[in-house]
């Protein structure tokens, strides 16, 4: 689910093994039927010069039954103080007639008790405080609820059985940038007697060395780093940026971003209309910490550095 793009070396050989183009996805769970809405995410965060950027599409789709419904303009980048922001792709929301959760909401409350409590946002602390409250919950969801979501899971061709991927971007509390992801897993029960259970990993990106990383709907834009023959790989200006940003030069980080995700949007199969404009771009970074840089609407979107 997440493309990790180190400069300097070639992205087949970098691929993370979770690679995945999954869905993040709403999930209602009733008593008797369980409609599934969704929408599609595509995040690119691209670490430059003392600064990371995130472009990130903003459609909204709903699926229930065989109703679908679209809105654009939605942000999906959320904001914890004026430093760190949080995204997730998979599960969006898992409400049934108890309870309700949500990743976003989930990330606000550990990022609320760790300031409450007088504690620096430490990155790595908020994501393993996220991960940990967040499977507890999930663990907590009646046994139809967990085969729904195993179902929704299988349906949606995750890979793992992961079910979602959350990302936190920001300063540390030590003044560096940092990225942490957060891949929350569902294993089904072995056996009759064991229950289904949900487990999280943490990965660490340091934000101090050029990198892209690619996250959710990522298949338009893995074929194009991939594959030479793709629509996107033979455009003259992705071959020159992408020569540029191996050969170590530097590039506009945020621009960089924009462009990726435009590509994405334009280049995706007209079956496949599940990204969506405007482009929300954001940028961090130690002195200004999160801020919202531009909205790009359609035909808008800035042309790939070099």
């Amino acid at each position: 689910m997440t493309l990790y793009v180190p400069r300097m070396q070639y992205l087949v050989s970098t691929i993370r093994d979770r690679v995945n183009c999954l869905l993040r996805v709403a999930v209602a769970l009733l008593l008797v039927a369980y409609p599934i809405s969704s929408h599609a995410t595509l995040y690119v965060i691209v670490v430059g010069r003392q600064q990371i950027a995130i472009a990130s599409d903003s459609r909204l789709v709903t699926l229930n039954g065989s109703q679908i419904a679209a809105a654009d303009g939605i942000q999906k980048v959320i904001s914890l103080g004026n430093r760190i922001a949080f995204m997730t792709t998979g599960v969006g929301e898992i409400s049934t007639r108890r309870v309700t959760i949500t990743p976003d909401q989930v990330a606000r409350e550990c990022y609320s008790s760790m300031v409450k409590n007088g504690r620096r946002a430490g990155i790595g602390q908020l994501a393993d405080a996220f991960g940990q409250t967040i499977t507890e919950r999930l663990d907590r969801l009646s046994a139809p609820a967990k085969a729904q979501i195993d179902s929704m899971v299988q349906q949606f061709g995750s890979q793992d059985n992961e079910v979602m991927e959350s990302t936190f971007v920001g300063v540390n509390d030590n003044g560096q940038l940092l990225i942490e992801t957060v891949n929350v897993y569902l294993f089904p029960p072995s056996s009759a007697t064991e229950k289904a259970k949900f487990e999280w990993t943490r990965h660490e990106t340091p934000g101090d060395r050029p990198n892209i990383i690619l996250s959710g709907e990522v298949g338009v834009l893995r074929s194009a780093f991939e594959n030479a023959a793709s629509p996107i790989a033979q455009l003259s200006s992705f071959q020159t940026w992408w020569q540029a940003f191996r050969d170590g030069r530097p590039v506009n980080a945020a621009q960089t971003a924009e462009a990726l995700v435009n590509l994405a949007i334009k280049y995706s199969p007209p079956d496949q209309a599940r990204l969506g404009y405007p482009i929300f771009v954001y940028t961090v970074d130690a002195h200004n910490g999160l801020t919202k840089l531009r909205t790009v609407p359609k035909g808008k979107a800035a042309v790939l550095p070099h």
